[in-house]
Parts: structure tokens; sequence; C-alpha cells
């Protein structure tokens, strides 16, 4: 069934745009020269108390919160900014990247585990799965199981929004799925507590490819039966962007997330959840109230899934391309938006 936004889109008339993966839109911020910066401009910790939520359900383990390494500026100094005030935003800071990144210890992943005892933060790294060559499997089998060694993480995230991988090369993402499993196996030798996982885009995911991703909404082309296809994973995580399908945070469908629930009974995170503010594309309207009123629906949307973590992508709008240009929790001025103090006091 098509949904309203995607009905919408078609009778403004205007030409789909192709979503920007968000995996490339952190590649391209974070590769900027600035991790020698980070390191050696290490500041004091400012002082706070970490703001890991914790369910209000039977379920007893901590909801984290946090957001995208994303600073106002790409400087050290604002770089360091936002690691000192990570607790008013959250627990958690995740970087996502290509899988090449996370084999040099002087990388942007890297420094973000080192200073992460500093400022008080956990670091989830998430390596991508692109530019897959069967000569490279030891490599990075090799460079998940040398990061784990070194800094024991809770996470660690093992390809990005994996299905699309799938759509655009099953024969690439058949030789991901041996490279997940042969380094989660790794990763657990020396480091049995943390938690391998992967992702999955969830719009896509649901066979809602309509509205900003340029395609036809087929719910019975869903890729449902992918999520077994990682027996090794100790949990499942989502990326999910509704906004490119749906015209409002209210016109969500009740079991739009629930609905996981009847493909896995692994536990489940989001690696990165959105709605804009404004405008993304000549007929995709959206306003402040509107971002800040997704969170809480997505907090009521979610509940029955006890997800372990949840990370909102930008906490300032980066300038990107569509359709992520306006999704940050503080405009390009450093002025919060309403979505802000939501986040901050949003249990989930």
């Amino acid at each position: 069934m098509r949904s309203n936004r995607a009905r919408r889109r078609r009778r403004v008339g205007r030409k789909p745009i192709k979503p920007v993966v968000l995996l490339l839109v952190v590649v391209i911020l974070v590769t900027v020269g600035l991790v020698g910066l980070l390191v050696a401009h290490v500041v004091p910790k400012s002082s706070g108390s970490s703001m890991a939520i914790r369910s209000t359900t039977r379920h007893t383990m901590p909801v984290l919160k946090g957001v995208g390494l994303s600073p106002q500026q790409y400087t050290s100094s604002n770089f360091l900014a936002m690691l000192g005030n990570v607790h008013d935003d959250g627990s958690v800071v995740i970087w996502s990247g290509n899988w090449n990144d996370l084999a040099n210890n002087g990388s942007t992943p890297y420094a973000l585990s080192r200073l992460a005892g500093q400022y008080g933060y956990k670091p989830i790294i998430v390596i991508g799965a692109g530019n897959l060559q069967p000569q490279d499997e030891t490599s990075f089998v090799t460079t998940a199981r040398n990061y784990a060694r070194m800094y024991q993480p809770s996470y660690l995230g093992l390809g990005n929004e994996v299905n699309k991988l799938y759509a655009n090369s099953p024969t690439a993402y058949a030789t991901f799925k041996r490279w997940f499993s042969a380094a989660a196996v790794a990763v657990k030798q020396v480091s049995p507590s943390t938690s391998v996982f992967t992702t999955f885009q969830y719009e896509q995911l649901n066979g809602m490819n309509g509205g900003l991703s340029g395609r036809i909404d087929n719910p019975a082309a869903s890729e449902w039966g992918l999520l077994k296809d990682f027996p090794d994973a100790d949990l499942l995580a989502f990326t999910t962007y509704p906004y490119m399908v749906y015209q409002t945070p209210a016109t969500i469908p009740a079991n739009y997330y629930s609905r996981i629930r009847k493909h896995t009974s692994k536990p489940v995170a989001f690696t990165a959840i959105a709605w804009p503010s404004s405008e993304e594309a000549p007929g995709y309207t959206s306003s402040p109230q509107e971002q800040a009123d997704f969170v809480g629906r997505f907090a009521s949307l979610t509940k029955g899934l006890h997800p372990r973590f949840v990370v909102w992508p930008f906490l300032y709008d980066q300038g990107t391309s569509v359709p992520f240009a306006y999704t940050g929790l503080i405009n390009f001025n450093g002025a919060a938006k309403p979505a802000m103090s939501v986040w901050r006091n949003v249990t989930f």
C-alpha cells in the first residue's frame, strides 16, 4: 500500500530526488584532516552526569541515546566542544564510515574511541561494507578484531544499510555475509562482551521506496527475509527516515516499528533516526514543530521494542544534500530547534 506522502509527491509533478546514503555523508564529514588536532588539543572534561535513559518497562538494560559525530564546524575546537557537551544530548557518539578507515589507528574512529574516557561518552563505530574485494576478507576481519582488542567496545557495527548492498549487488551481499560471520567470531575471541551488529535501511526493508527515494512503493517486495542472514549478530540495527514516505509524524502507522518483532526476536537498535525541520525538496514540507513531534512519536511507536540505543545522526544542520540538509537538532547559526528540548527529555 502506498503512503499518502508518496501519492502527494506524484501530484506535485516533481522528479523524485534520490537520497544520499547517510554513510557517504558521514565519511565526507569526518575525512577533513582533523584527527591529529582532536588528539593534540585535548581539554579537560566538563562536569556532568550521564544521560543514559532507563526504560520505564520491565526491560532493565539501559536504553542509550546519542548523536552522530557532527560538530557545528569542522575545526578541532568545534569537535571538542561537541564532545564536551555530549551529556546534554545523550551518552553515545556514533561514527559511520568505510571499513578501510578502521585499519588506521590514527583515524577518526580511533580518535573518537581514545577520547571517550575523558569526555564520558560511549563510542559506537559502524564500518560500511562498500568496495568489497574478495582478497580483502582477511584485512576486514583483522581490522575489526584489532579495534575490538584495543578498545573492548560495548557495540561494534559491521555493515551499514546492508539491504542497499543486497539491492545493488546480490553477489557482493553474499560475500559480505561471509565476512560478517568471520569478523563476528574474531571480535568475540578478543572482546567477548562486545555486541556485534549490522544495520538495515528500514523504509527500504519494508518495500517503501517511493517519495524522496525516487522509486515505486511496493510493500510486497519487502526484504524482511534478510534479517535471517546474520545469525552471528547479537542485535540488529536500523536507520529510519519516515519523512521520505509519510506526510507527517502522526500518519506513521501505529505498527510501523513493532512489526519488527514478527521477523526477529533479536535485540534491536537504531543507528540513525531523523525528520527535517524545513522543506527538503519542492513539495516535501516540514517545520520545526513537526520535527519535534516526530521525536515524541518515535518514542511512542518503539516503546515495546526496548531498543539498546537510539541515535539522532546530526546534532547540527550540516548543509548536506537532500534529504538530510535540515535534519539537525541545532540550526546552522547554533540556535537549538524545538526538537532539541524534546530529544533531551525523551525516554525510550
